[in-house]
């Protein structure tokens, strides 16, 4: 069990389905709110705690920068697999916050939205796992977390 919450920095370009993730996981309504918010999640299994940063906006986080990621312990990217820019976004954000902040549990979030050709193709050479969700219908979203907490150091 974790003693106190881990930081989550969750990133990704506009209209990836960031909000929609803390939406599942918070079990609130998707969050309209101007600059960041922080959504708290305990896994059930293992009582493993994140407070989850997300930023309304790709601006908000470029105007941001290092201050928004900064003590992270885990990053989260999210992508809408329907877009390959999105994907190559997400992918080059974790690479990012590896450059900056070093090697931590991370996760890429493949968002699949019902009815739309998914012609991006996740790359295989990655380091850290990949899991295609459904962030609107909540599909998949908890279980990436749960194999992120399974991945946090013990504290």
């Amino acid at each position: 069990m974790s003693l106190r919450p881990f930081k989550l920095a969750l990133l990704g370009d506009r209209n990836a389905g960031r909000s929609s993730v803390v939406s599942v996981l918070s079990g609130k309504p998707c969050p309209n709110h101007p600059g960041i918010s922080v959504a708290r999640w305990v896994e059930p299994g293992s009582g493993v705690c994140f407070d989850i940063w997300d930023v309304n906006s790709r601006s908000s986080l470029e105007a941001l920068g290092q201050s928004f990621i900064a003590g992270s312990e885990a990053v989260v990217a999210v992508a809408d697999l329907s877009r390959s820019e999105s994907l190559i976004a997400a992918q080059h954000s974790l690479r990012a916050a590896f450059e900056l902040l070093g090697p931590r549990p991370a996760m890429l979030l493949l968002n699949r939205r019902q009815g739309t050709v998914v012609p991006a193709t996740p790359a295989d050479n990655m380091p850290w796992p990949q899991f295609e969700i459904d962030a609107a219908r909540g599909e998949g979203v908890a279980e990436a977390f749960a194999d992120l907490a399974r991945r946090m150091p013990s504290t």
